[in-house]
């Protein structure tokens, strides 16, 4: 009986199949190796709740933080990046992820959104630096911690259901693949956490990218990811400023448009764009929040 190809396979098991050929031989440790040389995306299952917290570490980047449920299986805290947050549920062959937006009591005083994230299934990562050093210590330690490592949906995850009659839906799909990141503060992995698709795993069978090099010719992979840069944040900054300046014509205030929005909205009148917001029904951001995105740096 010919059983059907795995999704997923642990190392030890990929090492394994790699070695069924009498020409070669593959340990776990190669395995680690080839992943710091980026010749396979190393996964990790996740399988958790988070509630967005209010807080922002960095609001050009997107850097939200998000803390577990009670009802979490996985209770380290969440940061996620760039921006790519949006009501939508997400489901790969490799992960579902289900991202809603919470319910305001009052938008007016409250005007960020918060968000509920679900993460099931399996994500890849890369550490943001030294790839080779945090393969080696895990092969030593044998546990490592993760927390300065990306976590995003694999490159190799496919779309459950493809409709080819809503390019839209395909476009989103893509889009979060390639701009949704996040990381798992504090989390902690053993080698025995780590897995690889078997779409990867085929790639290494093949012999079809053997090191990091040749993967960049071959395919795009985890490398190419990029986040915005300083010069990027600064000139989305200097595009809002103008917006509000066009708009407003207030010269004393084009540098410093967070001083359209009172400080605490609880006192005095509204000023003209919050009123403006008030009218449309639209919830305006906080002082501090209009300050961090437009600020000069």
């Amino acid at each position: 009986m010919i059983l059907p190809n795995k999704l997923f396979y642990t190392l030890e098991e990929a090492a394994i199949k790699l070695s069924k050929n009498e020409d070669t031989h593959c340990t776990v440790n190669d395995l680690l190796h080839f992943a710091s040389i980026g010749a396979f995306e190393p996964l990790i299952f996740v399988d958790g709740e988070w509630e967005s917290t209010g807080k922002y570490l960095d609001d050009f980047a997107g850097q939200e933080y998000f803390q577990p449920t009670q009802s979490s299986l996985e209770q380290t805290y969440l940061i996620t990046f760039c921006g790519a947050i949006r009501d939508e549920i997400y489901e790969f062959n490799l992960c579902e992820i289900n991202i809603m937006e919470l319910d305001k009591e009052d938008e007016e005083y409250n005007p960020i959104d918060l968000f509920y994230l679900s993460i099931s299934g399996f994500v890849a990562f890369k550490p943001s630096k030294h790839m080779v050093s945090f393969f080696h210590l895990l092969s030593v330690n044998k546990e490592i911690d993760i927390s300065h490592c990306f976590a995003f949906i694999p490159l190799s995850a496919k779309m459950k259901f493809v409709d080819n009659d809503y390019p839209d839906e395909i476009t989103s799909y893509e889009q979060v693949k390639r701009h949704f990141y996040m990381k798992l503060d504090g989390k902690k992995i053993s080698i025995s956490d780590i897995y690889i698709s078997h779409d990867e795993l085929t790639i290494l069978m093949t012999g079809q990218k053997n090191n990091s090099s040749e993967n960049t010719q071959s395919r795009e992979f985890t490398s190419e990811r990029k986040i915005p840069t300083d010069d990027t944040r600064s000139k989305c900054a200097e595009f809002i400023r103008d917006i509000l300046y066009l708009y407003y014509r207030n010269d004393e205030l084009r540098d410093k448009p967070w001083l359209l929005v009172r400080d605490d909205k609880t006192k005095g009148e509204p000023t003209e764009l919050e009123q403006d917001f008030k009218d449309s029904k639209l919830s305006i951001p906080s002082r501090k929040s209009i300050k961090r995105w437009t600020e000069q740096k």
